[in-house]
C-alpha cells in the first residue's frame, strides 16, 4: 500500500511538472513572449500602440515588475514640442493566450508640458492579464 501511494505521488508530480508553461521572455521585466527586445527603445515601441496622430510624442521607457501576483507597470510618455500637450492613454490587458484578459479600460486624460516627461503607472487588474499594451492618443486635433 505505502508503494502504491509513493507511486502516484511521483506520477502526480512528474504530471503537474509537466504541465506548468514555459518561463516567459522577459525585457527589463516586462513579457515579451516570443520577440527578443535587446533596447529600451525596443520594449518601448513593442509595447506601445498609437492611436492617431502624435507628433513630437514618444514612449521612451517601459518598466515592469511583479506586485504579488499582478503586473505592475511604468510607461514613460516624451513630449519633444514646447507647447503642453493633452493626451489619453489606456492599457489593453492580455492573457496568457493573447487574448483580452479585462474589459476595456476608458481613456484617461493626462496634460504633458513642452520639452518634459510624464510617468504612467498602473497595475495590472486581475491575475489573469500577464501582458499589455499601452496606447496612446492626441486629445487635440492638430
Amino acid at each position: 500500500m505505502s508503494r502504491l501511494i509513493s507511486f502516484v505521488t511521483v506520477v502526480m508530480l512528474i504530471a503537474g511538472c509537466a504541465s506548468q508553461p514555459s518561463a516567459t521572455n522577459l525585457a527589463f521585466g516586462c513579457p515579451m513572449g516570443a520577440s527578443n527586445v535587446k533596447s529600451m527603445d525596443e520594449l518601448a515601441a513593442a509595447k506601445f500602440e498609437r492611436t492617431g496622430r502624435l507628433d513630437g510624442i514618444a514612449v521612451v521607457e517601459s518598466r515592469c515588475a511583479p506586485q504579488g501576483e499582478y503586473l505592475r507597470i511604468n510607461m514613460t510618455v516624451k513630449n519633444d514640442t514646447r507647447d503642453p500637450r493633452r493626451l489619453a492613454y489606456k492599457f489593453r490587458w492580455l492573457d496568457r493566450n493573447g487574448m483580452l484578459a479585462a474589459d476595456e479600460e476608458a481613456w484617461k486624460p493626462i496634460l504633458v508640458y513642452g520639452q518634459s516627461r510624464y510617468l504612467v503607472e498602473t497595475v495590472s487588474p486581475s491575475i489573469k492579464a500577464v501582458d499589455f499594451k499601452f496606447l496612446l492618443m492626441d486629445q487635440e486635433e492638430r
